[in-house]
């Protein structure tokens, strides 16, 4: 996170995920929403009618299992918002080699963009 302090990266959140912080108990929801606030971590503005066509065409590819959906919906507002990197610690259902070409394919046929990297924190952060 210091990285995103020191202006070295960008760092944005989505509706989703504050609705994932919402449900969250504490004192994981306090301890999240203060770092959104210490780092000014930016609230993406999404177009919701490319969110759902995507997370649509997502769903129909049975990517991943139906309890598993809301990582699909992640994907979808990070490909439609231009995330370059989406960053998660979620390497079973987000970040694993076979999600991330089903993405990419998935983009590609409904005509978004593939250039979404999903990686997890070890792989985007710079060590001195």
């Amino acid at each position: 996170m210091k990285q995103v302090k020191d202006g070295i990266f960008e760092g944005f959140i989505s509706q989703v995920t504050y609705a994932e912080i919402a449900k969250s108990d504490e004192p994981h929801r306090s301890r999240d929403l203060k770092l959104i606030e210490d780092f000014d971590i930016e609230l993406l503005s999404v177009n919701e009618s490319e969110v759902s066509l995507l997370y649509g065409a997502y769903i129909r590819e049975n990517i991943l299992k139906e309890r598993y959906h809301l990582d699909l919906l992640h994907i979808a507002v990070a490909t439609v918002s231009s995330i370059d990197v989406l960053v998660t610690y979620n390497c079973e259902h987000i970040a694993n080699e076979k999600t991330i070409r089903l993405i990419k394919s998935i983009n590609l046929r409904e005509g978004f963009r593939t250039e979404i990297s999903i990686r997890v924190p070890d792989e985007v952060i710079r060590y001195e």
